[in-house]
Formats: C-alpha cells, sequence, structure tokens
C-alpha cells in the first residue's frame, strides 16, 4: 500500500522509485538493517509517507511522500485559524 502510494507521488513529480518489489525488498532488509515505511491516512486516504533506513548508527530518509490532499488540508486549516 504504502509503495504503490509513493509510486504514484514519484509519477506525479517525474520522479523514479528504485524499489520494483518493495515486499521483497523489506524481506532481504529487514533481518540485517533498519527498513522502515511510516504511512499517515486522514479520510480513507493516504497524505504522507516515509522511509527509513537504519544501518551502523545512522537513520537517513530514503524517500518522503506527500499527496496534493495534504496541501489542500493544511490550507484549509491555515484559512480557518486565520479567519
Amino acid at each position: 500500500m504504502s509503495f504503490d502510494f509513493a509510486g504514484e507521488c514519484a509519477a506525479k513529480y517525474h520522479k523514479k522509485v528504485y524499489l520494483s518489489d518493495f515486499e521483497l525488498t523489506w524481506h532481504m532488509l529487514q533481518p540485517h538493517v533498519t527498513f522502515e515505511t511510516f504511512v499517515a491516512q486522514g479520510d480513507g486516504e493516504l497524505l504522507v509517507g516515509l522511509g527509513l533506513w537504519g544501518y551502523n548508527g545512522l537513520i537517513p530518509e530514503i524517500g518522503a511522500f506527500q499527496s496534493g490532499r495534504l496541501f489542500l488540508i493544511v490550507y484549509d486549516h491555515i484559512q480557518s485559524a486565520t479567519s
């Protein structure tokens, strides 16, 4: 689910997603390194995702994705807060 979301976001901004089989990658990496993906949903819709890779004491971000819907939610929130 989160890989499909990442693919949709990447395609929208003409970016590449280098993991073609997320489940296989997960099973190969999980025993040896920290490889986590977090996804936030709102109203049944995927809004943001974050992929992390941890190895040798470092935890860099390997991918962050956000939907256009998230921008509308934030915009609406700011508009209502300033009205």
